[in-house]
């Protein structure tokens, strides 16, 4: 999608673990392609500032911040790096982006939201874990990140207690591994619980 001419026209940025690019209501309009490392988007619960609903984990090749580009509005999530990341940059005022990379971006983006929005109306948590697990392993089935099991239960909408509950069944039941601290999947998971 994104060609090298127009990665030419985006200025490279280096950010440390954990920076907090944006947050929910930043009136900022700067569109980011991550080139290497990772961000997640999430919502902070507002009774409690500390603890946070994972809406997506990003990594290379992946952009964010698209709405606030195209429409000027304040932020929706907060996001933050998961490891030391590099990315692009794009303001509106560089005009750096053709209008059908923009419209391909915004309909990947809300596609993305129907398919969560759908999970969580429709299946259980344990649907919820398969679907994040599933989505998030590479060719090798290790999950791609490194996540806790607070990190998991944020991202599916569900207790830390239940997704450890669950996680330690699929590992007795010999569906998945913890290998170096990241999950693997070693087989299908199962359809029911």
């Amino acid at each position: 999608m994104f060609d090298q001419t127009i990665l030419d026209k985006g200025y490279n940025a280096t950010f440390r673990k954990n920076t907090y690019l944006y947050t929910c209501d930043d009136e900022t309009t700067t569109l980011y392609y991550i080139i290497s490392g990772s961000v997640k988007l999430v919502r902070l619960k507002t009774h409690d500032s500390s603890r946070e609903i994972v809406l997506s984990m990003l990594g290379p090749g992946n952009t964010f911040g698209e709405t606030s580009y195209v429409s000027s509005c304040p932020r929706t999530e907060t996001a933050i790096t998961t490891s030391d990341t590099k990315v692009l940059t794009f303001t509106q005022k560089d005009d750096a982006l053709p209008k059908d990379i923009i419209i391909t971006l915004l309909s990947t983006r809300l596609n993305n939201t129907l398919n969560q929005v759908h999970l969580l109306l429709a299946g259980g948590v344990y649907h919820r874990l398969v679907q994040f697990l599933t989505d998030s392993q590479d060719e090798n089935g290790y999950i791609k990140e490194r996540m806790t099991h607070a990190m998991i239960s944020g991202f599916i909408g569900s207790s830390r207690e239940m997704v450890t509950l669950m996680l330690k069944e699929l590992i007795q039941g010999g569906y998945i591994s913890m290998d170096k601290k990241y999950y693997r999947i070693l087989k299908k998971l199962p359809e029911e619980y």
